[in-house]
């Protein structure tokens, strides 16, 4: 027992010492590039602004606040989405800006060739360019909203999810049938998955003091689901920097080349402690990576779920269930507590469940028994 908390203990005091050497290194590097770089740098800053509404065909209109916080948004009563898009910079000094705007609406397509390759599904992309604008604009202060005189940026763009929903539906059959004709499908069910991205790109150029910005934002719409809910991509306010002198410029880039290989090293040093110490709960290490790797094809429950009379069946492999939910289209459904995980699928009247547990011994046990499930609380634990 000495022995272990000594080397708690040895573990802490690296992790603190490591830590203290990262907040020096960053500290000295924030006092040389402020005195290398103080005469000559530009405090700017850029905002690229989207708002949306959800205009439902009975003329219900709801936007990102005031909806069902339970339901998102029902794709068949949707009649259109209303997003608007601005643009704002702030400099410290008046500057001549040139700048490149682009909007545009691109339908993405996923969909699985044959069941054997849902780790790598194929793409099919549709774009549609709304508006292209260029020019050159001189202040301190920019603003765009697709309101001021001539052919500005920004404004107001009207999406109508069930054009593409269309085009989605007959890609699916026509692939289904050119899948059939030449004899590639499976006795599985194929996925396909469909989204809108609405993407808003502003170039944003300087020459005389070295700005040069790409600023990017965007809105996924699932077109999949009945039940969507719109995301949002991109930050929406940068920073924009402007470089010094040359040579101060090489003496703020040497001493952030040398910071960024002791930081590195140091990250490397502490990740691997943590590493070394996570792996020594097995159950906990695996469940946190399963988590950690397939975020996005699993649903957290907070609650244990009544499976009260449902036929399961155990799979013994966590990339069996993922396989079984990406062909049907399906999330994985997750209840974990400090013992006990159990990760399932339903489907097709069964419920196909993977789990992982800790005994007495803290050994991990996979259980592969199928049976009728009378509780949650009474499954083989």
């Amino acid at each position: 027992m000495r022995i272990l908390q000594n080397i708690k203990t040895y573990t802490s005091a690296i992790l603190i010492f490591c830590t203290v050497c990262l907040a020096i290194t960053m500290v000295f590097i924030a006092v040389f590039a402020f005195k290398q770089a103080a005469d000559t740098a530009v405090n700017a800053s850029a905002k690229n602004d989207v708002r949306f509404t959800v205009h439902y065909q009975d003329n219900k209109i709801f936007g990102a606040g005031p909806r069902p916080p339970e339901l998102h948004y029902l794709m068949s009563y949707t009649d259109f989405i209303a997003i608007e898009n601005s643009f704002s910079a702030d400099f410290d000094q008046k500057f001549d800006v040139a700048y490149q705007y682009t909007a545009k609406e691109t339908l993405l397509i996923k969909y699985l060739k044959t069941s054997d390759t849902y780790t790598n599904p194929a793409v099919f992309e549709e774009k549609v360019i709304l508006s292209e604008v260029s020019g050159t604009v001189s202040g301190k202060n920019i603003l765009f909203t697709g309101k001021e005189a001539g052919d500005k940026p920004g404004g107001e763009y009207i999406t109508y999810p069930k054009k593409y929903i269309d085009t989605y539906r007959k890609f699916v059959l026509d692939q289904k049938a050119q899948m059939e004709k030449e004899d590639v499908t499976t006795d599985r069910a194929l996925s396909f998955s469909a989204e809108l991205l609405v993407e808003f790109i502003y170039k944003v150029n300087i020459k005389d003091n070295g700005i040069n910005e790409t600023i990017n934002r965007a809105l996924t719409i699932p077109l999949s689901n009945e039940v969507y809910m719109i995301s949002d991509d991109g930050k929406p306010i940068y920073d924009l920097s402007v470089a010094g002198s040359e040579k101060d410029s090489v003496g703020v880039l040497t001493v952030i080349l040398i910071a960024l290989w002791i930081s590195v090293n140091v990250y490397g040093i502490i990740y691997g402690l943590r590493q070394k110490e996570a792996k020594k709960d097995e159950y906990k290490f695996k469940v946190d990576e399963i988590l950690r790797k397939y975020a996005d094809e699993i649903t957290i429950s907070l609650e244990p779920t009544d499976l009260t009379g449902q036929q399961f069946i155990y799979v013994p492999e966590f990339k069996e269930l993922l396989k079984l939910a990406i062909n049907l289209n399906k999330h994985i459904l997750c209840y974990a507590t400090q013992d006990l995980a159990e990760f399932y699928v339903f489907a097709e009247g069964y419920v196909y469940c993977y789990k992982l547990a800790r005994d007495a011994d803290d050994v991990v046990v996979i259980s592969e028994k199928s049976g009728k499930a009378k509780s949650m609380s009474e499954w083989d634990r």
